[in-house]
């Protein structure tokens, strides 16, 4: 990503907090952690009070290359992150309602208790992302990549999950009611359930998984 434009945390912060959105095609420093910044604090409470403002003119990070980067509980609902780089990020308990991350790479991120409700992960590489007890109703997996994923008591009731590749992910806990399209998920038979929840609908394509996988260990489904 040789055209990308160099961009340090502080004038990240500082632009962000002048109402600046567009950071399209940025490289932020590797390692960057906004947390430790002084006005992060201050510049979560104006994100968390620009809601509207986001959902009409929302942050654009598009083709962006934020890998390694830390700044948990971040509000940015409404983001456009198509393609951006967030590869080995510290997100944890931020929240991305209603944004796209299609064909973005989260692989190796921290997404604990994230939330992306409504937002559209459409081939993205979510590969080994900590997605423990995150919110992802509605969300669109299709032909994304959570292999080696943890989604341990994570949410996804009426996700999309037609094409998602779901081999070795961690799916103990988690509640998959009402998806969409899990007869058509990848390599579900490789994944581990424990005391998943899912609809009544999909209990025979989870046995037909779980037959395929004679090594499975698992206690039961709550239909």
């Amino acid at each position: 990503m040789a055209d990308l434009t160099p961009m340090k945390g502080d004038e990240f912060v500082a632009k962000l907090l002048a109402g600046e959105r567009d950071f399209r095609r940025i490289k932020l420093e590797e390692g960057c952690d906004l947390s430790a910044h002084e006005r992060y604090d201050a510049l979560r409470a104006f994100l968390v009070n620009a809601q509207g403002d986001l959902k009409e003119n929302p942050v654009k990070l598009i083709g962006a290359d934020l890998s390694f980067l830390t700044a948990p509980n971040l509000y940015l609902p409404y983001t456009k992150a198509a393609g951006t780089v967030l590869a080995h990020a510290d997100l944890h308990g931020s929240t991305f309602d209603y944004s796209d991350f299609s064909e973005a790479d989260l692989s190796y991120s921290n997404l604990n208790n994230a939330y992306f409700r409504r937002s559209t992960l459409t081939e993205a590489n979510l590969v080994a992302a900590n997605l423990h007890n995150s919110w992802l109703t509605f969300a669109n997996f299709s032909n994304a990549n959570l292999s080696c994923a943890n989604l341990y008591a994570a949410l996804l009731g009426d996700a999309n999950l037609s094409g998602t590749n779901f081999d070795r992910a961690d799916l103990s806990d988690a509640n998959l009611k009402g998806v969409k399209n899990l007869g058509k998920a990848k390599y579900l038979s490789r994944a581990h359930f424990l005391n998943t929840e899912i609809s009544r609908e999909d209990i025979a394509v989870c046995k037909k998984a779980l037959e395929q996988r004679n090594s499975l260990i698992y206690r039961s489904f709550w239909a």
